[in-house]
């Protein structure tokens, strides 16, 4: 049993071995095809910048100028496209998800890796695609949607305008300094949050479904007693509905959180209130006493009509000490 072991590491150390050579051999290709086609062959994702009433025109850098004039390549390339991108108070929010009824999946695979002109060559560092490639096929979709939403908020046209955006020893994207950041992904959407407010310790965000038909409702396991008492008093959202609302509000504030408490946090041992004007209050009831480290936070949510989702946000701010 130990030799057989032994044997099934080693094939698998190989393997891994194999795909990082494969990639980086065919990104020198693509670099060298790249010198004589020049800047028209970049890939970037269609335009589509905001959903339902969230359609307001944003300022345009330089950069998203060159975004809006060649975004449809990846659109046709990958099945992907850019369907959110808006200014929350907490920062910027850029959403990447799957274009059309028919999208399943995201095809990344060592065999379409081969291909040095394959668009994600352009667009995931080759650390990324090698981390994501050992990643469980379950888990893949969320990494790639992920970190390709990031990408796109820290206005990156390539993964050449920023370091790999992996994962730290808490699970959190690993971003340049003086840059906070969240990623969250639901059914074939991703969205990444960003700020460079230097006076924040975390922002998080989170997408989560408005309805969950056939299933449990989870209430009880999320929220306490005051908080399922206090459910009903938002107009246009249903009692079903702002248990998801506060669920999801919830995930956003404790990734907000997480750098300050580094702890894992209960549902009940925080209660949120969603407001009518989009804001939401957060009383924690920790049992480390950790919330003392919390200096000032902020929470905010949307209910997105064309995909059914709320997108909530938070960032804090931490004490002095």
């Amino acid at each position: 049993m130990l030799q057989i072991a032994s044997t099934a590491l080693f094939i698998s150390n190989n393997i891994l071995a194999l795909l990082k050579l494969y990639i980086m051999a065919f990104l020198l290709a693509r670099e060298a095809r790249a010198l004589s086609i020049g800047s028209s062959s970049r890939i970037l994702l269609s335009n589509h910048h905001h959903v339902g009433s969230l359609r307001r025109p944003r300022p345009k850098t330089s950069l998203q100028a060159v975004f809006s004039q060649q975004m449809e390549s990846l659109s046709q390339s990958s099945g992907l496209a850019r369907w959110l991108d808006i200014e929350l108070p907490e920062g910027r929010c850029v959403g990447v998800g799957l274009e059309g009824d028919d999208a399943k999946e995201i095809i990344i695979s060592a065999k379409s890796l081969a291909d040095p002109t394959n668009w994600a060559h352009e667009y995931y560092h080759p650390d990324e695609l090698v981390h994501g490639m050992t990643l469980p096929l379950a888990r893949q979709e969320s990494f790639w949607l992920g970190r390709l939403s990031m990408r796109l908020a820290l206005d990156g046209s390539s993964y050449k305008d920023h370091a790999p955006i992996l994962r730290d020893t808490h699970g959190r994207p690993q971003l340049p300094l003086g840059t906070f950041g969240s990623i969250s992904h639901k059914g074939g959407y991703g969205a990444a949050l960003v700020s460079r407010d230097q006076t924040l310790a975390g922002v998080g965000v989170d997408l989560e479904y408005t309805s969950r038909a056939g299933k449990k409702n989870i209430g009880k396991r999320v929220l306490t007693d005051d908080e399922m008492m206090d459910l009903g008093k938002l107009p246009g959202i249903s009692a079903e509905e702002e248990v998801l609302l506060r669920f999801s509000l919830k995930e956003a504030i404790y990734k907000a959180a997480h750098p300050l408490l580094c702890q894992y946090v209960g549902f009940k041992e925080a209660e949120v209130t969603p407001h009518p004007d989009g804001s939401a209050t957060c009383k924690w009831m920790l049992e480390s006493g950790m919330q003392t480290r919390i200096a000032g936070q902020t929470a905010h949510w949307r209910k997105l009509e064309d995909q059914d989702f709320f997108l909530t946000s938070a960032s804090v701010e931490g004490t002095a000490s």
